[in-house]
């Protein structure tokens, strides 16, 4: 529960409540500091409270009614505190803007870009060539910065991180899919995916992860002994391991053939449900809006449209 008291009340030491409800001469709700019984404060009335604590018998009941009106005070003012901090969205794209080039050949790629994408959401970047799609991805991805606006992911604006936060900030909490595959030529599939397990405090398990990529049984081959989507999908393995919040993927299936990327786009939406990462997708194919929780639209550096898709459907049934 957010401290939001004067002086008296410190975080970590006590809560509004608990210094106000100290005056009776007892601490009564020891565990309200730890946010556990905020709901059960608002709703005790004073018979309830007196029941469960200690009170001074000279204290008079509209000195009670007085402590009670302040505590409930100040639980609803933290209540409502909590309520707008809980509708912050994972992801927080606020005007964000980029240009590249000086004087006249100055190019604007992204002039004010806003959008948000919750926790667990499979977000799809759609626009033409040129539209800032991948610019946009980079910037989320702390791999370019932006010339204005900010970019906030589970509450920390990325541009406020000096460099040596944001590489460990990129190695605990993001993972890339490229279109081109970036595996290392000399290393097998489980080590090429274990190369990205060596990046993060809490890997998925190898042999698990080369089950649902489709991988086990080719996990001692070479990249030149793999078909292109077999190496997408070692790849995407390599990112998934990290177990990432947010899975950035830009046109994963730019590189391969229809049947090939339906099956890498059914793997991404497998991973999506069964390992709850968010993923912000890049693509120019308007066909994959219907997989994806949320649509966003680019043009000309701007979003054009931003919805929530209403008719989302398996890859299974996408055609193009």
């Amino acid at each position: 529960m957010a401290c939001i008291s004067g002086p008296t009340c410190v975080q970590g030491e006590r809560s509004p409540g608990e210094y106000l409800l100290r005056e009776k001469g007892n601490i009564i709700l020891k565990s309200f500091r730890k946010g556990l019984t905020s709901e059960w404060l608002f709703n005790y009335n004073a018979e309830q409270m007196n029941n469960h604590s200690t009170v001074n018998a000279g204290k008079s009941d509209a000195r009670e009614d007085e402590i009670l009106y302040k505590a409930r005070k100040y639980y609803k003012v933290s209540h409502c505190m909590r309520e707008k901090e809980n509708t912050m969205s994972f992801v927080e794209i606020k005007n964000v803007k980029k240009s590249y080039g000086e004087g006249e050949a100055r190019q604007t790629v992204l002039d004010g870009v806003e959008l948000s994408v919750e926790k667990g959401e499979f977000c799809v970047l759609l626009g033409p060539s040129g539209s800032g799609k991948s610019t946009l991805l980079n910037i989320i991805g702390g791999i370019d910065e932006a010339d204005d606006g900010y970019v906030m992911i589970n509450g920390e604006k990325t541009a406020d991180m000096n460099e040596k936060r944001l590489t460990q900030y990129r190695r605990d909490h993001l993972g890339y899919v490229f279109q081109l595959y970036n595996l290392i030529p000399n290393l097998t599939v489980r080590e090429n995916i274990e190369v990205g397990a060596y990046l993060s405090k809490k890997p998925l398990n190898v042999d698990e992860l080369l089950k649902t990529l489709g991988l086990y049984e080719h996990r001692h081959k070479l990249p030149t002994q793999l078909s292109g989507g077999q190496q997408q999908r070692t790849a995407i393995g390599r990112a998934v391991i990290k177990n990432p919040d947010i899975l950035l993927c830009d046109e994963p299936t730019g590189a391969l053939d229809y049947n090939t990327s339906k099956e890498i786009l059914a793997l991404l939406e497998r991973i999506n449900k069964e390992y709850g990462n968010t993923i912000i997708m890049v693509t120019h194919n308007d066909a994959l809006k219907n997989m994806a929780d949320r649509v966003v639209k680019l043009r000309d550096g701007k979003v054009s449209r931003n919805y929530l898709n209403e008719t989302k459907l398996p890859v299974s049934e996408i055609e193009w």
